[in-house]
């Protein structure tokens, strides 16, 4: 998967330099890792403070490849997952990934495609893009459920 050691480095180096500064521009980003269960590096971002097991939440990483791309990847994946009807377009060259987990996906040969100058600039581009994307989701998914709440198809039938 690797040609080199100094490729792997790099990859990481910038990924690195792209999770932090979503640490330190998000005051409930946890400190960015290396998940030894995947050897990804990555930083997850807390939408509900209070919310226990059932807590909203946005994982940005990089992995350095797996079983679903044989190549490094950026990922920006929501959770819960949301309904895949409601995925919004993302900015390219991202796009949805949506076998086995739903996430917007930068992969690392449409990365380093990219002009030099600006890889780092497009890349945070791209999260704050997504991030944005899965809030408007979320509010999108808590408007219609409001709205059937309101025509009554949730009520519980109460019984004496």
């Amino acid at each position: 998967m690797w040609e080199t050691f100094e490729e792997f480095a790099r990859y990481f180096g910038n990924a690195d330099g792209l999770l932090e500064t979503v640490r330190l521009t998000r005051p409930t980003a946890s400190p960015v890792r290396c998940w030894p269960h995947h050897f990804d590096m990555a930083t997850l971002l807390a939408l509900d403070l209070d919310g226990g097991d059932h807590a909203r939440s946005i994982g940005i990483g990089l992995s350095p490849g797996d079983g679903s791309y044989a190549e490094p990847y950026f990922y920006i994946s929501p959770w819960p997952y949301p309904s895949q009807p409601d995925l919004p377009a993302v900015m390219a060259p991202a796009f949805w990934h949506r076998e086995d987990f739903t996430a917007v996906i930068l992969r690392g040969s449409d990365f380093v495609s990219m002009n030099n100058d600006t890889q780092h600039e497009k890349a945070t581009l791209i999260i704050d893009n997504a991030i944005k994307l899965y809030g408007n989701v979320e509010k999108s998914r808590q408007r219609r459920s409001l709205a059937s709440h309101r025509h009554g198809r949730h009520f519980a039938v109460l019984t004496y």
